[in-house]
């Protein structure tokens, strides 16, 4: 939450991303989907390969994940 009357990036970054990746210029929106890339690797890395249990991880359905999969060539 913000404590100013003016909304700042930092007010509306996710917890854990740099604030950097959650700007609404293209540049911001590519380096979003770089980082949304770079996580699914690691669930998947750590869940030995399995999708079902990456999705659990990342809490998204198991749908969500086969579409980014698919998305970002993973």
């Amino acid at each position: 939450m913000g404590t100013g009357r003016v909304i700042s990036p930092d007010d509306l970054s996710i917890a854990g991303m740099p604030s950097e990746l959650s700007g609404s210029e293209p540049q911001g929106a590519a380096r979003m989907a770089d980082y949304e890339a770079e996580a699914i690797r690691n669930a998947l890395r750590q869940t030995s390969g399995s999708r079902r249990e990456a999705a659990r991880l990342l809490n998204i359905s198991e749908a969500t994940l086969y579409r980014r999969i698919r998305q970002y060539n993973i």
